[in-house]
């Protein structure tokens, strides 16, 4: 007996069917989608309210000058030990 998984809809209204792994592939694409769906309109609410668009404005900001601090603490390099310039490594 074959294990044919779950009927799924294909878009010419038949049935085909997915194995587990396909489905769950399915599900996450479809989680994907809805999270830029939801980006997009939270966007659109910030483009629309100058409230919360100030709001965004100054977190984002705050972010940046947060990064900014933290890259300038990353790659902050003590100063090299001096070097001959002649000496060619042995």
């Amino acid at each position: 007996m074959l294990n044919r998984g779950a009927g799924v809809p294909a878009t010419d209204g038949a049935f085909f069917y997915a194995p587990k792994a396909q489905r769950k592939l399915a599900q996450g694409w479809s989680g994907a989608t809805k999270a830029v769906a939801t980006e997009y309109k939270e966007s659109l609410d910030i483009e629309n309210d100058p409230q919360k668009k100030e709001k965004w404005l100054t977190r984002q900001k705050g972010l940046a000058d947060r990064q900014l601090k933290m890259d300038a603490l990353q790659f902050s390099v003590p100063d090299a030990p001096e070097t001959d310039a002649n000496d060619e490594g042995a």
